[in-house]
């Protein structure tokens, strides 16, 4: 095993990712399940030892089990909250809080809202939040990179906690997760979001770092 051969998957991926942005009119949409499928055959050929394929596929699908059923039940949960009506009174409630208390709460919805949601919470709380900063005369593009990095930070809170236990699972952690792991990161945490806020607040200030 040397470099090349390992890079070679990785920069088959990339370029996949990429030539369908560069030839946009010529390169049919492959999707990001093919791309992972042609990078991983690459991966096969050069790989200097024969790979149990067979075996490989099934320890990865034991050990996605737990995260592929949390995802599950989220996409259950949004399409019921959909189907009654509570999506939009939740981006109601929040769109319609005063912008000082929005401030100083957001560094604690969004992430929570990550972590009981997952990507779902994009179109629930982002858009609507995007236009009422749009609206207000705020710098969206600097509000919604501020918005962007503090979702992530949900996704090792519970009860999804997907990338966090992913992790603790790549890692072969030993400790516990909510008492070892998480509660380790609350200080980090914290950081990331009081950096986030004052950009959010101050994103008219930033603005210069879009240009325009």
């Amino acid at each position: 095993m040397n470099w090349v051969r390992v890079g070679i998957p990785f920069v088959v991926l990339i370029f996949l990712i990429m030539a369908g942005r560069i030839w946009p009119h010529s390169i049919p949409t492959l999707g990001l399940p093919f791309m992972f499928v042609v990078a991983s055959i690459f991966a096969i050929f050069l790989s200097p030892k024969k790979l149990e394929i067979l075996k490989i596929a099934t320890n990865t699908i034991n050990t996605l089990i737990p995260l592929v059923g949390i995802m599950i039940v989220v996409g259950i949960l949004i399409q019921v909250m959909a189907l009654s009506g509570a999506r939009g009174l939740i981006s109601l409630a929040v769109v319609t809080l005063p912008m000082w208390v929005l401030f100083a709460a957001l560094w604690l919805i969004l992430p929570v809202s990550e972590g009981l949601l997952q990507y779902a919470v994009a179109p629930l709380l982002g858009v609507p939040l995007i236009l009422l900063f749009n609206m207000k005369g705020m710098d969206a593009i600097i509000a919604l990179s501020a918005m962007a990095v503090m979702w992530p930070v949900g996704d090792i809170l519970p009860p999804t906690a997907v990338v966090g236990r992913a992790t603790v699972m790549e890692l072969k952690f030993k400790g516990r997760y909510y008492k070892d792991f998480l509660k380790t990161s609350l200080i980090p945490m914290g950081f990331i979001l009081l950096i986030a806020t004052l950009f959010l607040i101050f994103s008219n200030e930033l603005s210069f770092l879009v240009g325009g």
